[in-house]
């Protein structure tokens, strides 16, 4: 009888072995590359990414009503836009360089400013990238650094979700989805 029972939980060891080997081979081929294998593209839940010492939060575009009829104070047409608000942190010890950014909805993407001066908002392109220093964090915020987006294939809805891809002078690249909202 003793005999049996060592046989059965040896065998019975040996299941338990053998089944988590498989539960990890299932895993690891159900689990995306590391990013040293791969592309160093992560998807994210909306506003919401990062990869590597970059993480990306908060982020959101403002919803625009394609109106080919809107015009500015000096009564030109005004160009479709919308722009994209969100936070870079940094936790790295070098300093990172947004250099790139695309998105599904727009012709045109660029890093702007926008800045006051004799009580009037000026909004101007922002040369070279935008510096994320190490171990620091920056905001793109209404008033102030956002990305612009213009050229707009269609409108920016309320509720909907458009598609960014940020890509940094390091080669990281992080595309999220993000959700159009009032903000």
């Amino acid at each position: 009888m003793k005999f049996r029972l060592m046989i059965g939980a040896g065998v019975l060891g040996f299941l338990v072995i053998a089944i988590a080997a498989l539960t990890l081979l299932v895993r690891g081929v159900n689990q995306p590359a590391s990013p040293s294998t791969s592309t160093p593209i992560e998807q994210s839940n909306k506003g919401h990414a990062a990869v590597g010492t970059l993480a990306i939060t908060d982020a959101f575009a403002r919803p625009t009503e394609m109106d080919e009829n809107a015009t500015n104070e000096a009564g030109t047409t005004m160009s479709k836009v919308s722009g994209v608000y969100l936070t870079i942190t940094n936790t790295g010890e070098k300093p990172e360089r947004l250099v790139t950014i695309e998105s599904d909805i727009a012709g045109l993407n660029a890093l702007h400013e926008t800045t006051i001066t004799n009580d009037v908002a000026q909004m101007k392109p922002i040369e070279g990238g935008l510096e994320i220093p190490a171990g620091e964090t920056v905001k793109l915020t209404t008033g102030g650094k956002h990305i612009m987006l213009m050229q707009l294939k269609g409108e920016v809805v309320l509720g909907h979700t458009i598609r960014v891809t940020l890509t940094f002078e390091s080669g990281t690249v992080i595309a999220l989805d993000v959700p159009v909202l009032m903000g």
